[in-house]
């Protein structure tokens, strides 16, 4: 039965495999469609339809490497990266840059380096994104008001062909060593900045949130920051950001359970009458240590959250990464996915993105021959309700300790993947444009 059933009213169509054309079946009333957690309304099903087109399936096809000669070991580095459409945007904190790349006659041109003037550039370009028009870079270690590392975040808008410097953003009640900025988000007229060291009245570096929306050609804040109630000092709460349309994500992946210290925990905001309604995941399985909410992306009705410490049995740090789906103003969990090949230490989930029915998961330490920290990519894909493993990347020229899937920007035609720089001999980051390739 296909998970991914939307209905309303009293029709549906859904796949049944080994069903025939016209052939009355069961009543599926009260059948869980997705998983144990979620149960539906009844659907009677009276016909079925035979498979009319073949399933396309997807691969990541690399297109171009990105490298720079002066760059530092934070090129390109895990949350340094962003990619919408014909523009890719890539961050250096270690040198203070951010920059634009054009798709421009069949291949990546670098377009424009982003970097304010008179500004004091420490931990610029650490995180950024990019949409439509807008692309944020932020600047964690920025002062306010004479708070050293209270962080800010900047915004550009293109206008004329060239990308021009438009905001900083800074919320009135950052404090020293907030971090704000620390990882940034965008869509369309909303943005969410994490401040994963801010503290809360006797919960210190429990971390935050800020949600800014563009009005009336300004980037204000919309409502009081984000912070959680069941917050705890050390959580982190912010260190991992994501937003789309009218749902929001956090990562705070030193939050306990109990009897479980540092499992992680992701925070899913929805919007509704003009307030954010919280929600907490956390799945059972979850062991101490594990590192949920490390990395998390939502696309639509499905997010996804990595967990890229956790193990399996004899194997430890294999990783893992979780799919949620909407229903009914919840989320639940719909699938836990691991590589097919899981070996000890590959980190898998430490970087992910999800658009549609397609997820791109990192595996920053996973071996060639044996020898580790070369890294892969793995995409999955959604068939039948069930996300299938179809492809682990590992480009032919990947450099020894080059740390490949450190940090993942999926837009769901192409997706820029780095590699860990901190790892390399030559201490400087890289990363790969890949197109996804559509094959029956």
């Amino acid at each position: 039965m296909v998970g991914n059933l939307q209905y309303g009213g009293s029709w549906a169509i859904v796949g049944y495999k080994g069903a025939k054309p016209g052939q009355a079946v069961e009543n599926l009333d009260n059948l869980c469609l997705y998983c144990s957690q979620y149960q539906p309304e009844g659907v009677n099903v009276k016909y079925w339809v035979q498979q009319t087109a073949p399933f396309l399936n997807k691969k990541l096809k690399p297109r171009q490497k990105l490298s720079k000669n002066r760059a530092s070991e934070y090129f390109a580095f895990k949350q340094a990266l962003g990619i919408d459409g014909d523009y890719a945007l890539v961050g250096d904190d270690g040198k203070g840059n951010a920059y634009i790349y054009h798709w421009q006659n069949s291949q990546w041109k670098l377009k424009q380096q982003l970097k304010p003037r008179s500004q004091k550039m420490a931990g610029y370009g650490h995180s950024l994104d990019i949409s439509g028009n807008f692309a944020i870079v932020g600047q964690y270690s920025a002062s306010a008001l004479g708070q050293n590392n209270a962080g800010a975040a900047h915004i550009y808008e293109l206008k004329d062909g060239q990308w021009q410097h438009k905001q900083i953003i800074q919320p009135s009640d950052l404090k020293a060593n907030d971090y704000f900025g620390y990882s940034v988000a965008i869509d369309g007229k909303l943005v969410i900045v994490g401040a994963y060291s801010a503290n809360a009245p006797g919960k210190n570096y429990c971390g935050a949130a800020y949600i800014f929306q563009l009005e009336g050609g300004k980037w204000v804040q919309k409502g009081k920051k984000l912070q959680p109630d069941d917050l705890e000092a050390g959580n982190c709460f912010g260190y991992s950001v994501n937003i789309e349309g009218s749902v929001a994500m956090v990562g705070a992946y030193l939050a306990n359970a109990p009897g479980k210290k540092n499992c992680g925990a992701a925070y899913i905001f929805n919007l509704g009458n003009d307030k954010w309604q919280q929600q907490q995941l956390q799945p059972p399985d979850l062991g101490s240590g594990d590192n949920f909410g490390w990395s998390l992306a939502v696309s639509g009705n499905r997010a996804i959250v990595g967990a890229h410490l956790s193990g399996v049995s004899g194997k430890v740090d294999t990783g893992a990464a979780y799919v949620y789906e909407l229903h009914n103003g919840v989320w639940y969990l719909h699938q836990k996915i691991q590589a097919n090949d899981q070996k000890q230490h590959d980190c898998f989930g430490c970087s992910v993105g999800i658009k549609g029915n397609v997820a791109v998961v990192g595996a920053s330490q996973a071996s060639v021959n044996g020898i580790w920290d070369y890294g892969a990519v793995y995409l999955f894909q959604l068939e039948h309700g069930k996300w299938e493993q179809k492809q682990k990347l590992q480009p032919s020229d990947l450099p020894k300790d080059g740390g490949w899937g450190y940090g993942v920007a999926f837009d769901g035609s192409r997706a820029i993947i780095s590699g860990n720089g901190e790892l390399l001999s030559s201490k400087t980051g890289f990363a790969y444009i890949c197109d996804v390739d559509t094959k029956a």
